[in-house]
């Protein structure tokens, strides 16, 4: 992955995504 940090809140926000769609991923996962 090539990703080039603007700052500490560009990094936070990305992880936060991430997070965010594993978290969704794991959801719809247990579901099917």
């Amino acid at each position: 992955m090539d990703l080039s940090w603007g700052s500490p809140v560009e990094a936070t926000k990305w992880l936060s995504h991430v997070r965010r769609v594993s978290v969704l991923q794991e959801c719809f996962g247990s579901q099917s």
